[in-house]
């Protein structure tokens, strides 16, 4: 019932959330033994994340799309070998795109695999929770550390 729900824990619950670093953009930053380098970059404050570039398309000729070191709080390194299709080299939309969740922040492609990937694919949105991108990476086998910015 209505009256049963307690407005200022619900208000409370939502400001918590707030202080949750969220994944806002995801960085290939090359390759080493075989292995992919990506770099997730999170921020606690992601309303107040935003690039002048990020309402340009296509995104993928677009130069400065990374987020300033300001705008976000932590860096974690991933190495794997799986590809995965980053939302900035879209050349059909802009990166506004992905961040209003029409299209994935980064995503396994699956153009070269001989078998759908197990126990799922790989898709991340920009917005997910530290917590949620490390529980899908580790159903993978695929950790991440922190890196310094």
């Amino acid at each position: 019932m209505i009256e049963d729900i307690n407005f200022n824990e619900t208000q409370e619950n939502e400001q918590q959330s707030e202080n949750v670093p969220r994944l806002i953009y995801v960085l290939k930053v090359g390759e080493a033994n075989g292995l992919n380098i990506y770099h997730f970059l999170y921020s606690e404050c992601i309303d107040d994340v935003w690039m002048e570039q990020w309402s340009e398309k296509p995104a993928c000729n677009c130069r400065f799309l990374e987020p300033e070191p300001s705008m976000y709080s932590y860096v974690k390194e991933v190495k794997t070998e799986v590809d995965l299709t980053l939302g900035q080299s879209g050349c059909c939309n802009s990166y506004g795109d992905v961040c209003d969740g029409v299209l994935s922040i980064a995503f396994e492609n699956i153009d070269n695999a001989n078998t759908y990937p197990e126990p799922f694919r790989i898709v991340l949105h920009y917005g997910d929770t530290m917590d949620e991108v490390d529980s899908i990476l580790a159903q993978r086998d695929i950790v991440s550390k922190f890196v310094e910015k």
